[in-house]
Order: structure tokens, then C-alpha cells, then sequence
């Protein structure tokens, strides 16, 4: 159920953001106290996917790992955008209020479904989970105990057909038990890195043009002709399948989806649904 109003802080010009989050949105979630390790990691995943593309980093604006996720995409020069279960006119502290300010002067938003002198109710808070994990292009669960609220995210993202991606962790662990819970249960995809991202974005580039040679022999027509072959048994192949086989021959993660993008734009990859085709140049 889409949101009956919108309470929006931020410039006018910011306001372009919140029609382009179905396309380029991406929600970070996670447990409000995290292992250290996991806000490095936040970190330096947000860096690499700022040098990627500009999406825009979503996130509750909690302590923990939505203001790692925030304050991250700040420093990589990514909009972003924070989700409040309150009335933006309630207090959030001085810590979290300062890095709202940060939002805000950075070109970002923070926005609320609940109006000024609401009465905040545990409930507002999984109904803003709602807007974290079904407005968005992809879902992060970087942090989740086996009863997290982020949890609730995931669900919502996962029933509104979101991608989903949590971080592996070791079996057993009681911190991340609710990222396992997701992965047991197919709700999410493993994320070992932002290369994982290209799934969900086949746009995703570096920033520099790919020069394709025309011998026989050079690593992309390797990989063509290994897709024509595929086309040629199954007539269609799923996109994992042709990832695994690149990966093996030593691509990497980043030029592999910008390949595939540029064969789907010539033509010379055809997609069906979930399976890819290849045809002859």
C-alpha cells in the first residue's frame, strides 16, 4: 500500500530524487549495533559502488549501520536519502541530528509518512520498512540478528519481487543468524561484494570504454562464442551460468557485466525473460 502523504525536508531540487528510487535506489540495512567489521565494510562497499555508478544509498537514518550507510554515501559524493518512522519534526538526537544536517546540505532527503505531533507507535517503524524495501531497485542486509527488524525489510522487498542481498557469515553466529535465515530460505541473494550489485543493474560501469577486438581469439570472443554454444544445446542459458564460466577464464567481476551489456545493446546477446541467447554477428 503506497504511502497516503510524504513529509519531505530537503531542497527542491532534491525532491528529483524520489522519482528516480525505483530505478537507481538501493537500501542498506542493518542491526543498530553492528560488529566493527561490518561498518568497515559498509564503508568500503559504498566507496567501490560510488566509483560504479550513482545510485542512491536509502536508509532509516538509526544508529549503527544506516549511519554508517548514510555518512558513507555522503563521503563517496552519493545521494542519499534517510527514511524516519517518526515525524521529522521529532528529535533524533545529537549525534543522528548532525548527520542529518550533513544529509540535507549534501543534496539528500529525509522523509516521513508521519505528520508533526504524531504519536510514534512501534507499529510506524515496520510500516516504514515497507517504503525501505519496496521502493527501491535492491536491498542490502548488511547486519541482521535471527529477530531484527531488518528482517522485515527484507520480507517486504522480497513479496514486492525487490532483490535482496545479505551478507554471508559464518554458521552459528548469533549476530548475522537473521542474514543466514534469508539465505536458507532463497528470501536473498549472497552479497560478497558490490560486483554481486550487477544482477540487479546490467548498467553498472566503471566509467571507461571497453575495446572489442575482432580476432577469434580475444577473451570476448571467447566468451561469445561459448554463449553462441550454449544457445546452440539449450537455445537460452541463465545469466550465473555464463558468470561462472568468465569468472573461470579470469574476468573480472566489472569489465564481465560491462560485456554483457554491450553485447545486449548491439544485439549479439538477446534476453527472454531470465535466460540469455546469443545469436551470430
Amino acid at each position: 500500500m503506497p504511502p497516503r502523504a510524504l513529509y519531505v525536508e530537503g531542497s527542491a531540487s532534491a525532491l528529483a530524487l524520489l522519482g528516480r528510487l525505483p530505478e537507481r535506489g538501493l537500501s542498506v540495512v542493518g542491526s543498530r549495533d553492528p560488529l566493527p567489521r561490518t561498518i568497515q565494510l559498509v564503508r568500503s562497499w559504498i566507496t567501490e559502488i560510488s566509483r560504479r555508478k550513482n545510485l542512491i544509498i536509502v536508509s532509516g537514518l538509526a544508529r549503527g549501520a544506516d549511519s554508517a550507510a548514510h555518512e558513507a554515501a555522503i563521503a563517496s559524493g552519493l545521494p542519499t536519502i534517510a527514511i524516519l518512522g517518526t515525524p521529522l519534526n521529532d528529535s533524533l538526537g545529537a549525534q543522528r541530528e548532525a548527520l542529518r544536517a550533513r544529509i540535507l546540505a549534501a543534496g539528500g532527503l529525509v522523509i516521513s509518512e508521519r505528520k508533526d505531533g504524531e504519536r510514534t507507535q512501534a507499529w510506524h517503524f515496520r510500516q516504514r520498512n515497507r517504503f525501505l524495501g519496496a521502493c527501491v531497485r535492491a536491498v542490502l542486509v548488511v547486519e541482521a540478528a535471527e529477530s531484527s527488524g531488518t528482517l522485515n525489510t527484507a520480507r517486504w522487498a522480497f513479496d514486492h519481487h525487490v532483490p535482496v542481498f545479505a551478507s554471508p557469515c559464518v554458521p552459528g553466529d548469533p549476530r548475522l543468524a537473521g542474514n543466514q535465515k534469508l539465505l536458507d530460505e532463497r528470501c536473498a541473494q549472497p552479497f560478497w561484494g558490490p560486483h554481486n550489485l550487477d544482477f540487479a543493474w546490467f548498467e553498472f560501469k566503471r566509467g571507461s570504454e571497453l575495446v572489442y577486438g575482432a580476432a577469434a581469439d580475444t577473451p570476448e570472443a571467447r566468451l561469445l562464442a561459448q554463449a553462441a554454444a550454449l544457445t546452440q544445446e539449450r537455445g537460452g542459458f541463465a545469466l550465473a551460468e555464463l558468470v561462472d564460466r568468465a569468472l573461470a577464464a579470469g574476468w573480472q567481476p566489472g569489465p564481465l557485466f560491462e560485456w554483457v551489456e554491450a553485447r545486449l545493446d548491439d544485439g549479439l546477446l538477446l534476453r527472454s525473460g531470465a535466460l540469455l541467447s546469443a545469436r551470430r554477428a
